[in-house]
């Protein structure tokens, strides 16, 4: 049960109150006095600059504090914005749309020279590019302050033997830290001015408190609960401001742990204090909900601990009611289990009254070995975390960035697409095989040359000197994340469309080469018209032949192969940052993907959507989640470092009864044991989502996963909701 304090919060979030705040700028420091400075200086400045023009504010009743207000302009200035509500009726591409390079995106001021520009252009990289889809060094800063990381980058510039690079690197620390705790200061400053107006005393003491927080807290490690959360918060901001969006949270219980045991279990701060405190930070964590769809706000709880015993703690738990209750769509909360995870563990995590989608539930054994096996160590792969979406990577010391190579790159659906049109030339089913399996390798090398050049030019034009100096390893070699600063240097490449290939293969086999009852021409011929006046041979496709997702080895035996060629190639390159590639198996973007890529050959039509990840397609699976479990069982995922998963749509009545809540627990169990590393839900009513899409206004906070992330139903577009209706159906 939330306080009343945090009922009106949330209220006002749901309002989103705080955008009257929000203003949009225009700001450059070029051309300007630090134009004939390196290009992470320039940088640095531009977010110093951020920092000190950025209007702060502070709303009733709030007990952390902090807020992004500033974002700069669109080109065609005032074509976006309402003055009456002070919100941008369009404001950023969402997470459906975003791509740095469309005309008038912009959110970082101007440093970069017209050289660096003509550099990343031809990558599509600009100035502030998002180097996002990481988690920041949380713990790193609770423990050391923006003083400590200062101190530190000040020792190391004075030993003898740096590089330019590195001087240039660390004096962006030293600036950056700076500008942190002079951002910090204003927030102190606040809190006293409107203390010193305040007539209600109890609203005054907690104003002064604030205050107090943020005076220690703007160069000093946390040493309280309180300070640890409101450090957290700004650190959070800041890593948005330079990074924009995309942002995970860690391994949360883990690095507050602490805090909370002096003060709660071993001090004289109330449970109930603690409590609302949590609910305070998780509703600031909404500040920018109303922008973006996605805002990759995940927190993992649980696991391992580095040395192999059980992480569960009293946060874990507490994390998880209060997102239980808080009941918003952003933090997003994903649980890790292993063999010796408590039993209470897994009611909390399915069988609280949530409001929503149960959390995330990763394998740890699986993860374990999968990241063992590209080289990271055994304590630390046992530290596993997630990025803003369901990637895996390892907290407060790596950088896996997955966006040069995969999640635009190679999809396996494009290679079909290639192969497809050429199927008239081939005698067999071996023959179209053998050249399908060739195309993806050659996919795969032709996007990693891509990515690294990519990944080259990345330092040239957008560092992330904040970033990169709260992870392990950047300050003590004297370089940025970008040049591979971090210990684990790892670029992400995500294999899509799989389940989509293997159905579309499966066809092929039996429909074409195996039974002669349609003809490779026809097949041709019906995907490039859409199935246009061909309703019948459609049929065909889609249900005269194997699906996946039903434990049948015929389908299932073909994605195997096509996962094994996938995760073979991409695991022989590395790239410039002194790391490898590792492989993922997702699907995001599921439905526009579906609207932009051709009729395929298991059935779908353009413009329905891609199966996601692991999951079924939609309305293929008939014999129940034990036989999509079986099915996603069959790749070997630990061959996956960056990860893979199985989405489900289960009825809400599975969730009522003891009885069934053990068949789902045994379902978790199983899939786990046979070497799954995630296991992802919905489970909201039909009528609901119906309801919704008829009356928006009734359920604003209807909170829904869309793939790896969550979402205010209400607020995605039209073809999301119709992808989650029709999943939620074929259950």
């Amino acid at each position: 049960m939330i306080s009343q304090r945090t009922a009106m919060l949330r209220k006002m979030a749901l309002d989103v109150s705080h955008a009257g705040y929000r203003v949009r700028r225009p700001l450059s420091i070029i051309p300007g006095p630090y134009d004939d400075q390196p290009v992470v200086i320039r940088k640095v400045r531009a977010f110093e600059l951020i920092l000190r023009e950025m209007p702060i504010f502070i709303q009733e009743g709030e007990l952390i504090v902090g807020g992004r207000t500033m974002f700069m302009p669109r080109r065609e200035e005032g074509e976006y914005w309402d003055e009456g509500t002070k919100r941008n009726l369009d404001f950023v591409p969402d997470a459906e749309t975003l791509d740095v390079k469309s005309p008038g995106f912009e959110f970082y001021p101007h440093y970069a020279t017209e050289e660096e520009k003509a550099l990343g252009k031809p990558y599509e990289i600009g100035e502030g590019y998002v180097t996002s889809h990481c988690v920041a060094g949380y713990g790193n800063v609770l423990r050391q302050g923006f003083g400590g990381i200062a101190d530190k980058a000040r020792k190391k510039l004075g030993e003898s033997g740096l590089s330019v690079e590195s001087r240039a690197f660390l004096d962006a620390v030293v600036i950056c830290m700076g500008a942190a705790t002079r951002f910090i200061g204003r927030y102190a400053a606040e809190a006293h001015r409107m203390s010193s107006s305040e007539p209600d005393q109890r609203r005054r003491s907690e104003l002064e408190t604030i205050a107090q927080v943020c005076e220690r807290i703007g160069t000093a490690p946390a040493g309280t609960f309180h300070e640890a959360l409101q450090l957290l918060c700004f650190t959070h901001i800041m890593t948005l401001i330079e990074s924009y969006n995309l942002m995970a949270l860690g391994r949360m219980d883990q690095y507050l742990y602490p805090y909370f045991r002096k003060d709660v279990l071993e001090g004289d701060l109330p449970p109930g204090k603690a409590r609302e405190l949590l609910e305070c930070l998780f509703i600031k964590l909404n500040d920018t909900s109303d922008l973006h769809t996605d805002n990759g706000l995940n927190i993992v709880v649980s696991g391992l601990t580095p040395d192999g015993t059980d992480a569960t703690n009293e946060l874990s738990y507490l994390l998880l009611q209060v997102h239980c209750d808080v009941a918003l769509t952003d933090p997003q909360i994903n649980v890790r289990f292993h063999a010796g995870s408590p039993e209470v563990l897994y009611d909390r995590t399915f069988f609280n009254q949530w409001n929503g989608p149960r959390p995330m539930a990763y394998n740890d054994e699986t993860v374990v070995k999968a990241l063992q096996a590209v080289g990271v160590t055994t304590q630390d792969a046992r530290d596993y975390c997630i990025d803003a979406c369901q990637d895996l990577l390892i907290g407060e010391q790596s950088d896996f960035y997955p966006i040069f190579a995969g999640i635009y790159g190679c999809h396996l659906l494009v290679v079909l697409e290639r192969v497809v049109d050429r199927l008239e030339s081939f005698a067999a089913f071996e023959d179209f095989w053998k050249a399908l399996l060739a195309e993806i390798r050659l996919d795969v090398k032709r996007y990693v040359e891509r990515a690294n050049a990519a990944d080259a030019i990345l330092p040239r034009i957008s560092p992330t000197p904040f970033l990169s100096s709260t992870l392990e390893g950047c300050v003590e070699k004297g370089k940025d994340k970008t040049q591979g600063g971090t210990r684990y240097n790892f670029t992400g490449f995500v294999g899509g469309g799989l389940v989509n290939v293997a159905n579309s293969a499966a066809a092929i086999r039996r429909l074409v080469f195996e039974e002669d009852r349609v003809s490779a021409k026809d097949v041709v011929e019906a995907v490039r018209k859409d199935f246009t006046d061909l309703e019948a041979l459609r049929q065909m496709l889609r249900n005269k032949a194997p699906k996946w997702g039903n434990n049948d080895a015929y389908v299932d035996s073909l994605a195997e192969e096509i996962a094994d060629t996938f995760c073979t190639e991409v695991l022989k390159h590395s790239n410039p940052r002194g790391g490898r590639f590792v492989p993922g198996i997702f699907t995001h973007h599921q439905s526009r993907l579906g609207a932009k890529l051709q009729s395929t050959p298991d059935g779908r039509k353009k413009g329905e959507p891609l199966a996601i990840s692991l999951s079924p397609a939609n309305g293929t699976a008939k014999k129940g989640p034990t036989a999509a479990v079986l099915s996603a069982n069959r790749i070997d995922q630990s061959r996956c470092p960056l990860g893979t998963s199985l989405d489900f749509s289960l009825p809400p009545m599975l969730f009522a009864s003891v009885e069934e809540q053990g068949k789902f627990k045994a379902l978790l169990k199983t899939y786990f044991a046979r070497g799954g590393i995630e296991l992802q839900i919905n489970n909201v009513d039909v009528a609901t989502l119906r309801e919704a899409q008829m009356f928006p206004e009734r359920h604003r906070d209807l909170v829904v996963r869309v793939w790896g992330f969550n979402a205010y139903f209400t607020s995605l577009k039209r073809e999301y909701q119709d992808d989650l209706i029709e999943r939620q159906s074929s259950v």
